[in-house]
């Protein structure tokens, strides 16, 4: 599987503060069966030097362990009217984002068009958490905006409560999602991508699955939009199963 979302780089965020926990949690992400991971800790202005000597030292340990490292960054969105050149995912013209706003603010249009000119295209993180309205009226509209959306697995597998689940699967539903990822913080707060895909797979279908844990991150490695991800519509006799 391909991780596009983790705080996998140590002392540079509230991810690992050691050497040795980083590698703990690369060992979670063995067992996981994660093959590609993307070390995206928080954008802070300044410390740019300070991820890619820590992505330098860990990506021959991820290496040793079967798994490709890539580096990018999470983006505050307080970050994106100001700051340029953006760190983006591997390279691509993606840009990781946290929006960290319950609503839209005047200016995210303006700011998102601005992005768009200057070459880069958004993903949203872990919607599911952000705009907990049930009717994904805030997400509709930043997909409009030509925006992406970045589940996090746990939010999937129910870590994050209920409402959290319920809105990160009416976002499936709704074809919003395009990516899942582990947010992965530490040993403890760690990945679950195999548990997502497994419980994704029995409710949503293997195509559905692929898509979000596999293709659609292959396309962000080749620097092309993803695929949208339709779930098939139940059939009538199925709505009342359990």
């Amino acid at each position: 599987m391909i991780d596009i979302h983790s705080h996998i780089l140590y002392g540079v965020d509230d991810g690992p503060k050691t050497l040795e926990r980083s590698l703990e949690m690369l060992d979670y992400a063995q067992k996981d069966k994660i093959t590609t991971l993307f070390a995206t800790s928080h954008f802070k202005p300044g410390l740019e030097s300070d991820f890619s000597a820590r992505y330098e030292e860990l990506k021959p340990r991820a290496a040793e362990r079967g798994i490709e490292l890539i580096l990018g960054t999470e983006i505050d969105y307080v970050h994106l009217a100001t700051t340029r050149p953006l760190l983006t995912l591997g390279g691509s013209k993606f840009i990781l984002v946290d929006m960290r706003q319950p609503y839209l603010e005047m200016s995210c249009s303006h700011v998102l068009y601005q992005l768009s000119l200057d070459g880069y295209t958004v993903i949203i993180a872990h919607p599911e958490r952000l705009f907990m309205s049930p009717d994904l009226k805030i997400v509709h509209e930043l997909a409009e905006m030509d925006c992406f959306f970045q589940l996090n697995a746990s939010s999937i597998v129910g870590r994050h409560g209920g409402q959290a689940q319920h809105i990160a699967f009416s976002i499936i539903k709704a074809g919003l999602a395009h990516y899942v990822g582990s947010d992965a913080h530490s040993p403890r707060r760690n990945f679950a991508m195999s548990e997502a895909r497994d419980l994704v797979n029995k409710k949503f279908g293997g195509e559905v699955t692929e898509l979000l844990f596999e293709v659609n991150a292959q396309q962000l490695l080749k620097n092309e939009a993803p695929y949208l991800v339709t779930p098939p519509k139940r059939k009538w006799y199925q709505i009342f199963k359990r």
